[in-house]
């Protein structure tokens, strides 16, 4: 299961929580490293120098080789030409900024391009062109190759329809009513396109959630597919995190391969509340051994080894509430474990890395 924005924030750099803000990074990332944030050398230089600097720190010779850069998988098609430049911007213009100001900086170069949260629909023009339609919080926008052709923002979408396989935006351009067509591959590819131009529509469109109707792909009554969004929409989120009252909650960054020094575990994340067997697989990134601790448990926990008995020399040896892992192990809770929460992080730095390993744990 992948979890990833679907609404971007039209202006990220309100958004009032880190642990929001450090969310939206991590989906950024994402776009950079499946290539759909189009940017120009020099900005994907910077976009990459600042995720460098947020999972890295400050350049330190002693510890980041020559080639450090090319353990990084940033973008898909990453040269050495843009490595270099990265390294440059690291070591030169980034130098104290901490994990938060880095992911921030990001975030206020990121929201700036054209393709920012623009989830791409390949499809044909009228003339058999290959273009990519997306949705952003500004608009309708249409792509051919790495060019923005078309914008027409949201006050001047009229209506969005479909018929078979051909899309159609009916809007406002130069004060002239204008219809775009547009062809997709299957029926199905083109009712997905149109729900995903409602949904955002309405989410960036209206004022409040009560102003949207139910909308019809044709005008036809009981024709076609019909569509209502559901949630709130953009300002009525944006005027609901004004008003939250707590403590900002804290955030648990994520850990890169082979980093030295860690000295915290990387918490994360497995909380068990079952009556029956459950089984989930945790992938062991780190570069060490893995500890896992079983803050409550019930009356019985065993351990096995999962892998051969030969594998990488893991051992199966149970120790009360505290699993050192270097293999893939199962961590087995008996039948009076109702509720179960485990911590899972790097060991010792000084230990041998190990192979990417997989924990599963069955309560």
């Amino acid at each position: 299961m992948c979890f990833r924005v679907k609404f971007y924030p039209h202006e990220p750099l309100k958004i009032k929580e880190e642990l929001t803000r450090y969310l939206l990074y991590l989906q950024i990332k994402r776009d950079i490293f499946h290539g759909r944030l189009l940017c120009s050398f020099s900005d994907a230089a910077y976009l990459g120098a600042c995720i460098v600097q947020a999972e890295l720190g400050d350049f330190d010779p002693d510890e980041h080789p020559e080639n450090y850069i090319s353990e990084f998988e940033i973008f898909p098609k990453q040269s050495q030409k843009l490595e270099r430049k990265i390294v440059e911007i690291h070591k030169n213009e980034l130098r104290g900024q901490s994990p938060p100001v880095a992911e921030f900086n990001l975030l206020l170069k990121a929201h700036t391009l054209e393709t920012y949260g623009v989830d791409p629909h390949p499809c044909k023009d009228s003339t058999g062109t290959t273009t990519f339609l997306g949705f952003t919080a500004a608009g309708f926008v249409v792509f051919q190759g790495n060019k923005r052709i078309h914008l027409i923002k949201w006050p001047d979408v009229c209506k969005l329809k479909f018929e078979g396989k051909t899309f159609y935006v009916i809007g406002t351009q130069k004060e002239k009513k204008a219809m775009l067509a547009f062809h997709t591959s299957t029926p199905a590819a083109c009712k997905h396109l149109w729900k995903c131009g409602v949904e955002n529509q309405a989410f960036y469109k209206y004022a409040k959630s009560s102003q949207i109707k139910t909308v019809s792909s044709s005008k036809i009554f009981f024709k076609g597919s019909r569509f209502r969004y559901s949630g709130k929409v953009a300002k009525e989120v944006v005027e609901a995190s004004s008003k939250i009252q707590r403590e900002p909650p804290e955030v648990h960054r994520q850990r890169r391969p082979g980093e030295v020094g860690v000295t915290s575990m990387a918490k994360c994340l497995v909380k068990i509340q079952t009556r029956r067997s459950l089984h989930l697989h945790m992938v062991n990134h780190c570069s060490g051994n893995v500890f896992v601790r079983l803050l409550r448990h019930g009356s019985k926990v065993t351990a096995r080894n999962a892998a051969s008995s030969q594998q990488d020399g893991a051992t199966a040896v149970f120790v009360p509430q505290l699993w050192r892992l270097n293999g893939h192990f199962t961590v087995v809770s008996g039948q009076g474990a109702s509720k179960g929460t485990s911590t899972v992080g790097p060991s010792d730095a000084s230990q041998p890395p190990s192979t990417e390993k997989g924990l599963t744990l069955t309560g």
